[in-house]
């Protein structure tokens, strides 16, 4: 993985996307979007990533962070 430290002389924009392995056939993608305070997550479900498990038990969670960078 290349690692930039400085922006290049036009700047650059990022966008994540996540996509999330919940374990027990439940998988998810969403966009990079940073909790708000007052957010309700269950009252606007398409804004973060989620899943609803109908299972208990323990679950092996893999989240994987894409993201989409425009130089200019």
């Amino acid at each position: 993985m290349r690692q930039r430290t400085a922006s290049g002389p036009g700047g650059e924009h990022g966008e994540p996307t996540y996509r999330g392995d919940f374990g027990d056939g439940l998988s998810g993608r969403g966009p990079g979007t940073a909790y708000q305070t007052g957010d309700r997550p269950s009252r606007d479900p398409g804004k973060y990533l989620h899943a609803a498990s109908t299972s208990t038990g323990t679950k092996h969670v893999t989240l994987t962070v894409t993201w989409t960078v425009t130089f200019r």
